[in-house]
């Protein structure tokens, strides 16, 4: 077996799973349901889907700033009290 490997999900339940490169074009089987598939390297993600990830990145970072910026903690419950 090769100590070079590389991580993939399994197809039926994506559990990630550590396959030999020289395990390439074999049947493989998870490890965790059984089942069977040939081993294959993932394709690597295209450009456009990487780019949309980053957007989506910044925008819940500057979301999470914004939130930062106005939120407040809310007075203790004393303060709603009638003190008649």
């Amino acid at each position: 077996m090769s100590a070079i490997r590389f991580a993939r999900s399994c197809p039926n339940c994506s559990r990630m799973l550590e396959i030999g490169i020289d395990l390439i074009g074999r049947d493989f089987r998870c490890y965790h349901c059984n089942t069977e598939f040939v081993a294959s390297i993932p394709h690597p993600v295209p450009e456009s889907e990487r780019l949309l990830d980053e957007k989506i990145d910044r925008l819940l970072d500057a979301a999470d700033r914004h939130v930062a910026r106005f939120s407040f903690s809310a007075p203790p419950n004393d303060v709603f009290l009638d003190s008649r």
